[in-house]
């Protein structure tokens, strides 16, 4: 992991300051509007093994190999979709928690049979769904996007986190950089794998920005739900 001191400069991190003029201008055009989670742009893994993000932009599509800046914030749900091949209709139940369903059937996620393996339509994988969502704040961008870490990804993310913590330092401390691997799964289906690395360490300034913003957002943040192509469309292993 590096270890580099990273200064996050105003001018190239402009949510960090509620004073930007591009913040303020944002603010502006909302008309008063409070910000929602719908107004954060969404980066998804991409389908049939590719190795490149593609981040959707006023301009049309941008495509990168990676995606590096600060986690916000992180948080894990539940979904599930009875119809094995659903439109994009909200999940039949969900968790905000990972401990209690809302839906059908709903109550606990515990001993619940569409949270066991081999309960998904291709028989290894579970019915109901885990993903987790970063909320990662790249440079020169005004909001952070969500990024939703499918559930083919999340034992290498997990590790990722917890080498973070082993070193001392919060996810929002330090600069990540998320990448793509291509995997196939026991059918040799092939999917991609995000990868996480850390690109340095927050100086102490830049944190206590960081960790602000956070305080704006925080409850925004939490009203995040799983969208239907984050967990569909491509088959995917379970960790």
């Amino acid at each position: 992991m590096a270890n580099e001191l990273v200064t996050l400069a105003a001018a190239q991190y402009p949510a960090l300051d509620p004073n930007n003029d591009r913040v303020k201008l944002m603010l502006q055009n909302l008309g008063g509007e409070q910000l929602s989670v719908a107004d954060f742009t969404r980066i998804k893994v991409p389908t049939g093994g590719a190795t490149k993000w593609q981040i959707e932009t006023a301009g049309g599509a941008e495509v990168v190999d990676t995606l590096e800046g600060v986690i916000l914030y992180t948080t894990r749900r539940r979904a599930y979709w009875s119809n094995p091949n659903p439109t994009q209709s909200p999940p039949d139940c969900s968790s905000a928690d990972m401990k209690t369903g809302v839906g059908t059937p709903g109550g606990s996620c515990f001993g619940c049979p569409f949270d066991q393996f081999g309960s998904a339509p291709n028989g290894h994988g579970k019915a109901c769904k885990e993903v987790r969502l970063f909320f990662l704040l790249r440079k020169g961008q005004v909001l952070p996007d969500v990024v939703a870490v499918p559930p083919g990804s999340l034992k290498k993310i997990r590790k990722y986190l917890l080498d973070l913590s082993q070193a001392g330092v919060p996810y929002c401390g330090v600069v990540t950089q998320l990448g793509l691997e291509k995997a196939s799964n026991r059918d040799n289906i092939a999917f991609a794998k995000i990868t996480a690395r850390m690109a340095g360490k927050l100086d102490e300034a830049s944190y206590r920005n960081v960790v602000e913003t956070i305080r704006r957002y925080e409850e925004t943040f939490q009203q995040v739900a799983v969208a239907l192509d984050e967990v569909h469309g491509e088959e995917t292993e379970e960790v």
